[in-house]
Parts: structure tokens; sequence; C-alpha cells
């Protein structure tokens, strides 16, 4: 009877998490199974602290490196309710190629040290449901469509397990774990469909949040700080480079001035297409008369979503001889952070080109395809309101 009750108990345990709603972090409809690898590690301060915090213990050790990968996870993703899934824990053979864990420790107000706290007691409840077989609940709850990222620890997990969690269809980020005696290696396997730039934002992402962790026991979760080096460097010089000009006039008067004095030279050469300042002058003039007669006014925000290209230079003019302001949006980056940018700013209006268009589909947004000729029919000058871009 006993054993029956501890059956039953440990199916309600289970039913209770996977009845609940969980967003997609990525989507899995592609198929492709992990086939690539990001090596990194982690030495010096910051392992001595993660080591001082986990009294070097290995559980203790991974509930510190799961805490602060469900953060930045859920923070690259803009994600708040998500599952990510584990091997069990057990040196020994296992009867669920994986289990689970939520987010739902993660809470902006909840302070770091509870956090971990509660991680602890949680995955406690976890391990000790963790024999109940769940092929049958996950087909139920289309798990396998709703979990993409795993994280596992060779010193606590059967390496059979970790091998056939790198196995699933499913499966579109793994993060492996393997503490030495003087670092923690880190292994992130990662599928076709995510490219290696964004697999080294994560990391950078996640060498963030550790540290502040780590580092800030009494802090809360909403203010862990999570801009790496690679998004600091783009904010700051990508985005940032400093060239001067007269400050009296805007960025598209001494543009205009320039499209006088030499119409026909080139302004952009990108790969085998080249646009002269005439023709620049003209596309944009067009452009920023098809963003007003989308509502767009003064100081508003437009976002500008391809990769580097002509069309992406007559975007930026456009807004700007628009009067409104452009945002920047690296289509790279996952739909959930898009739409939480496009939100954030307010903006009601995306400007793409055909690479970016099926991007498109997830956005509730009106959008002007720069690869459209049909845009560039009109070029009467435009009279610039005011210019700004916005990070």
């Amino acid at each position: 009877m006993e054993h029956y009750e501890r059956i039953q108990e440990s199916k309600k345990y289970w039913e209770d998490i996977l009845n609940k709603k969980y967003e997609k972090i990525i989507e899995v409809n592609d198929y492709s199974k992990v086939n690539k690898l990001f090596k990194t590690n982690i030495t010096g301060e910051l392992y001595n602290k993660i080591m001082k915090l986990g009294k070097s213990n290995d559980l203790m050790t991974y509930i510190i490196m799961m805490t602060a990968y469900k953060i930045t996870i859920g923070r690259y993703y803009n994600a708040d309710n998500f599952l990510i899934g584990m091997p069990q824990y057990v040196k020994s053979n296992e009867n669920n190629t994986f289990i689970l864990t939520d987010s739902k420790m993660i809470k902006m107000e909840a302070k770091i040290k509870d956090v971990l706290i509660n991680e602890k007691v949680d995955l406690e409840q976890l391990f000790e449901h963790q024999f109940f077989p769940l092929e049958q609940l996950y087909i139920t709850n289309n798990v396998y469509e709703n979990v993409s990222c795993y994280i596992c620890m060779d010193n606590i997990h059967n390496s059979k397990a970790i091998e056939d969690i790198k196995m699933l269809k499913n499966n579109k980020v793994t993060l492996e774990i393997i503490k030495n005696e003087k670092e923690i290696s880190l292994n992130i396997f990662y599928a076709d469909c995510i490219k290696e730039n964004q697999i080294k934002i994560i990391r950078d992402m996640y060498f963030c949040v550790l540290n502040y962790i780590v580092s800030n026991l009494n802090r809360k979760i909403g203010d862990v700080e999570v801009i790496g080096s690679i998004e600091k460097k783009l904010i700051l010089e990508g985005f940032n480079n400093k060239i001067l000009y007269p400050k009296e006039k805007t960025i598209v008067q001494v543009f205009e001035e320039q499209v006088e004095a030499t119409p026909d030279k080139a302004v952009v050469v990108y790969k085998e297409k080249t646009i002269t300042y005439k023709q620049l002058n003209e596309k944009s003039n067009s452009l920023a008369r098809k963003i007003r007669k989308y509502g767009v006014k003064k100081e508003n925000i437009v976002g500008i979503m391809m990769d580097a290209s002509i069309e992406m230079f007559i975007g930026i003019l456009g807004v700007l001889k628009s009067g409104a302001a452009y945002l920047p949006i690296d289509p790279s980056y996952p739909v959930n952070r898009i739409k939480y940018m496009i939100e954030n700013s307010q903006s009601n209006l995306l400007l793409i080109n055909n690479n970016t268009l099926r991007l498109n589909k997830s956005l509730n947004i009106n959008v002007i395809n720069l690869d459209s000729s049909d845009i560039y029919e009109e070029s009467n000058k435009i009279y610039m309101r005011k210019a700004a871009f916005m990070i």
C-alpha cells in the first residue's frame, strides 16, 4: 500500500508541473539535433567564488550553475515561464531520458540567496519523484515540443544519460558542466538552427549572471546585470562611432550637402551592389514619405530589422528624414526578444527586407519591405523634423 501511495504521490507531483502552460524557448519543428560544440571554462576569481558559495560540493555547484542558466535563458529569450530538461540524479542506469525543472523560482523581486535556497528545495523534491515513468505524461502534455534547453553535470549525472539527452530531436541547446580541481569546463552543444554568435552572447550573459549572483546574494534577481562584453561592444562601438561634423547641422543636412557636391559618387558599396549619393537620397526621401503615411510622427520609434546591406542604409536615412528615431534589431535575436524590443519601444512600424520577411509572421506590427521596388516611386525632397536613434 505504501508503494502504491508513493507512486500516486509522484504522479500528482508531475501532473501538477506538466498541466501548466509553458512558453516555447526555441521552435523545435526543424528536428535538427545538437551537432555543434562551443567550449569555454570558468577559472580564477569566479571559480573560487562559486566553490566558496557551494562549499565545493558537486550538487550545490550544480544548483548555482543551474540557477544562473535559468536566469540567462529567461533573459536572452525574454521568457518568464519555461521548462529546462536534465538527466536523473543518479550514477546508475536511468528509467527516464530526462526530468524537468521549471522557472517558477526565478522571480524578479526575489533575493538571490532566497532563490538559491528555493532551487535547492525544489530540486530535492524533484529527485524524490524522478523515478516515476514520465514518457506517457510527456506525450500527453506535448513536452517534446516545449522543452528545447537542457543542463547536465558530469560529476552528478550518468554519462549515458547525458549522451541520450544530446540525441533528443527536441534538444537545441545543452549546457554540460564538468567541475575540476582548478576550473569548471563548460561544453555548449547546439543545433543548426542556432548561430555561433548567439551562443557566444549566451555564454557572455551566463558569465555575467554567475558573477553577479555569487557576489550579490542580498540583491534581487531583477538587478542581475546580463549585458556581456559582446553586446556591450556592439552598443558602444557598433552603434556609437564618433564622427565629427558641424554641430549646427543635422546628419541629414550634412548628407544632402554632399549629395549636391558629389551626386554620382558611390556612397555605399556592399558585395556586388553600389549606390550613389543621389540614388540613396532619392530612395530615402521616398521611404520617409512612406513612413509618414503609416502615421509615424516626430520622435516616434521605427524598428529596423535586417543584416548589413544597402537597404539598411536607406532605412536609417529614411527614418531620420521622417523625423522619427530608429531602433536597430538584430535578426538573429529570438522572436520573443524581438517582440519585447518592439513592445517596449512602442514602435508600430518595422523596416525589413526579404531576408527577414519570414520573421514578420510572428510579429504583430506594420512592416515595410525595403526590397520592394514600389516604395521608391516618389523622390521629392523631404524636410526632416528631427533625427535620432534609439538603443
